[in-house]
């Protein structure tokens, strides 16, 4: 493999832009709760986790699909510019349909409910631009079945050790036949709480069909993107 000559790590994922309502209690059907709390943000993992290694000093590069020149996209840009990772977010017209946007309600008892309108972005994904993915020395990839065959080729694209993110979907038949031969250096997934106990069957069933370095599985009590809960169970060829 030849050295890396791009960034330290490159992150593929869809992007959006998030808003956090903080309610005290969710309200009865048909009926309403004031908001105590608006908390902005991007949604997607792979943006959060460049968002993340930038602020650590690590050099990122995002491949993603693009917003729009709307409210919300400007937001994303701001923040992505601010912080410092190179990215591909900028339209390339000034009219679009609209920035993906992800809306979260939680209540002060920790319950998550979250809606997601991704618009065009799962079709940009599959134009995106690997470059970045063939140059790093680390690429990160968000392998959601609902981008499972744009993940399957960012995977062909890239050429460094992978960390694939599942997300908690299933590993699809076309992201395992991608990373088959190809240093795997992380998978990670997560479960629900009340399914602890199959977190080492998962990492056994997974770590069968990806020879990765090692599995890392997250518990949560929702299945929220960028939120992972603590790890409980991980398995590979090195101590445990």
């Amino acid at each position: 493999m030849p050295p890396a000559t791009g960034p330290d790590l490159a992150c593929f994922g869809y992007l959006a832009y998030a808003q956090v309502f903080s309610v005290t209690a969710y309200p009865a059907a048909n009926s309403g709760t004031c908001v105590t709390q608006i908390i902005p943000s991007l949604a997607g993992d792979a943006p959060i986790a460049a968002l993340t290694a930038r602020q650590l000093g690590t050099h990122v590069s995002l491949v993603s699909n693009p917003v729009s020149l709307d409210p919300a996209g400007l937001t994303v840009l701001h923040t992505l510019d601010t912080i410092g990772v190179a990215h591909q977010a900028v339209p390339a017209a000034m009219s679009g349909p609209g920035t993906p946007q992800l809306t979260i309600v939680t209540d002060e008892a920790g319950t998550r409910t979250w809606y997601a309108w991704l618009g065009t972005a799962t079709n940009h994904l599959n134009t995106a631009d690997p470059t970045p993915l063939a140059t790093a020395r680390l690429a990160y990839i968000d392998c959601y079945r609902v981008i499972d065959l744009a993940a399957a080729a960012a995977i062909t694209a890239s050429r460094a050790p992978l960390l694939l993110n599942l997300g908690g979907d299933p590993l699809s038949e076309a992201v395992a036949s991608a990373a088959s031969n190809r240093r795997v250096a992380f998978v990670q997934t997560n479960l629900d709480e009340a399914d602890a106990d199959q977190a080492e069957s998962l990492a056994t069933a997974l770590h069968e069909r990806i020879a990765a370095d090692t599995i890392v599985i997250t518990l949560t009590a929702e299945r929220f993107p960028g939120q992972p809960g603590p790890l409980v169970a991980r398995k590979g060829p090195g101590p445990e």
